[in-house]
């Protein structure tokens, strides 16, 4: 899990002044690392509660930087109304509604024209390369893909239909 982490880091670049979304932060340990490559704002999500004890201990550590829902992420998504400049999705490996997953995402206020996206899933799993919103307005796009064992981290774009 370090090493990838670290390689996803890498392959994202500087995140320096971005803000960050960690969708399904389980310890919240990409949050923390995205708050220490420089994110200004990055908010976690994860509606375990086994987990709030851990992943409040874990966000302490960055201070005013780090902010945390305990909620599902389907109901961030579609309620939440600002945008973040970079999300991580990390759904469980055997959870099954990843594709409609970026589709709420792409149709949501979170991500607008610039954003990047990245989505953590297990390499058996099909999950499509683009995605529109319903609007027609945005495009969801894959522009990197890379395997760590037996997972997979998809990278993705949003762009504007009139920049196509």
């Amino acid at each position: 899990m370090d090493r990838m982490r670290e390689s996803l880091f890498s392959a994202l670049g500087p995140i320096d002044g971005l803000s960050f979304l960690d969708l399904f932060s389980g310890s919240g340990t990409i949050a923390l690392e995205a708050a220490s490559r420089g994110a200004v704002r990055v908010h976690s999500v994860e509606k375990d509660p086994r987990k709030r004890s851990i992943i409040r201990r874990n966000l302490e550590i960055a201070g005013d930087t780090c902010s945390v829902s305990f909620t599902p992420v389907e109901r961030f998504i579609l309620k939440r109304q600002e945008r973040f400049d970079v999300v991580f999705l990390d759904p469980p490996f055997p959870y099954k509604h990843k594709n409609d997953l970026l589709q709420k995402l792409i149709d949501s206020a979170i991500v607008d024209d610039g954003s990047q996206v990245l989505m953590h899933f297990p390499s058996e799993n099909d999950i499509s390369d683009r995605f529109e919103s319903s609007d027609g307005r945005l495009i969801l796009e894959r522009y990197k893909q890379k395997e760590y064992g037996r997972s997979l981290v998809n990278f993705y774009q949003v762009r504007s239909q009139e920049d196509m």
